[in-house]
């Protein structure tokens, strides 16, 4: 039997960002949203064309204030103080009456895929290796292993961030 497709229009930049470096890996959206663990999400943005798989690992049904700090920043919010608060002014342009009694559908997604998520991992390869570990004389497959923390992609072998572009 073959996945159900969910598409789930994304903004781009930032947000793209953070789904091809894995940064993102919750979508929180307003209503009740059919989806279930197993789907397979399609997320895209028709302003900026882009497309990607990812599969469904768990969906949670609630009122936006019971969102956890953890779900907030897995969608890509940083700061749990003001989470909520950015998450109803992002949507008011979208669904102006979202408040906190709001129900909302907490997506959880992994295996982000796609020709993007390849391209970006090649450019990532080719272009952005390590400038301390190349100054040290050391080759992409014995130095330069990305890792990421507090949002940020950086070399596991020497700990510099490193910055990583769209190919």
């Amino acid at each position: 039997m073959s996945k159900t497709k969910v598409p789930f229009l994304v903004q781009s930049g930032p947000v793209r960002k953070m789904i091809l470096a894995s940064t993102k890996t919750a979508t929180i959206r307003v209503g009740d949203r059919a989806c279930l663990a197993g789907d397979e999400l399609v997320l895209y943005c028709h302003i900026e064309p882009w497309v990607v798989m990812a599969d469904v690992v768990s969906v949670r049904r609630c009122k936006l204030s019971e969102v956890t700090p953890q779900e907030f920043k897995d969608e890509g919010y940083d700061d749990p103080a003001t989470a909520m608060d950015q998450y109803i002014a992002n949507l008011k342009p979208y669904h102006s009456g979202v408040c906190p009694d709001s129900i909302v559908t907490v997506i959880y997604f992994t295996n982000v895929r796609g020709k993007l998520v390849d391209e970006c991992k090649a450019a990532a390869e080719e272009k952005n290796l390590c400038s301390e570990c190349r100054s040290n004389g050391r080759s992409y497959e014995t130095a330069f292993t990305l890792g990421v923390r507090d949002g940020k992609v950086y070399c596991k072998k020497c700990g510099a961030y490193v910055r990583i572009s769209d190919p």
